[in-house]
């Protein structure tokens, strides 16, 4: 499953790849997941960048929470919900 976010404030450098931007995802088990982006793509109308990853097969159902991290900075938390 792929899923896909916008964030504020990122940007790739000139030739850097999407797998660049990281997204930690802690799932309702506790497990800890770091997944590199598959795609990162500026969003013109809003300014905010769309970032793709897919989800880990082994991710537990419930609450998950999300941060994307990229240039030794980490964004805000967010939370999603991931049925079985």
């Amino acid at each position: 499953t792929r899923v896909m976010l916008f964030v504020a404030n990122l940007q790739l450098n000139p030739g850097e790849l999407s797998s660049a931007v990281v997204v930690n995802l802690i799932d309702s088990n506790n497990q800890s997941y770091d997944v590199p982006a598959e795609d990162v793509r500026p969003e013109r109308v809003t300014g905010f960048a769309q970032v793709t990853f897919r989800l880990p097969d082994t991710l537990f159902s419930g609450d998950c929470t999300v941060q994307v991290k990229a240039h030794g900075q980490v964004s805000n938390s967010g939370t999603i919900r991931v049925g079985p």
